[in-house]
């Protein structure tokens, strides 16, 4: 269970997702972990960008206690969302 800001969070899914279908080379991977663990997965050549949408999902996620990371691995962006359980919060 975890307690969030429901507008923040609907505002990092949606950068998120509007991140992977704008960039995405025709592939997308979305898995959610028991423990509830968000990874959005795509292909996606290196191209310009502001990268403003994920900056500002990174800042919310960061203000609701969460972790937003990115990984960039042989032409896949990889995204990890990550909000601790109560009671397990650092």
């Amino acid at each position: 269970m975890r307690s969030l800001d429901r507008a923040a969070l609907d505002r990092v899914l949606e950068n998120l997702l509007q991140n992977a279908l704008k960039y995405s080379d025709g592939d997308l991977e979305i898995t959610l972990t028991e423990r509830g663990t968000l990874t959005v997965s795509n292909r996606a050549a290196a191209r310009p960008s502001t990268g403003l949408g994920l900056a500002i999902a990174r800042a919310l996620t960061e203000q609701m206690g969460g972790t937003l990371t990115a990984q960039y691995t042989q032409t896949r962006l990889t995204l990890r969302l990550d909000f601790p359980e109560l009671g397990k919060l650092p």
